[in-house]
């Protein structure tokens, strides 16, 4: 059986771009429990939170390219003549 590479990558950012909210929030709400809590000490918090919010960028960055790239890249089918002609 062979595998359609294409077809696998698009399947991939499907699943990306479905849980993409769900990842975003829950990393961009923990950064902030981390800065408003008072029981520990968190250092170099500044330096999480521009790693966090450069992966939510650059996730979100990779889905926009990505549908961009498959409307325009799209291989198209020759049409097809039922009448045989």
């Amino acid at each position: 059986m062979k595998a359609d590479p294409e077809l696998m990558f698009e399947c991939l950012i499907y699943i990306n771009a479905y849980y993409y909210p769900v990842y975003a929030v829950s990393e961009a709400v923990m950064t902030l429990a981390k800065y408003l809590s008072e029981k520990k000490d968190t250092p170099n918090l500044g330096q999480d939170a521009i790693v966090c919010f450069a992966r939510i960028f650059v996730d979100l960055f990779k889905i926009l390219l990505f549908n961009r790239f498959k409307e325009t890249c799209r291989r198209l089918e020759p049409p097809y003549d039922f009448k045989g002609q």
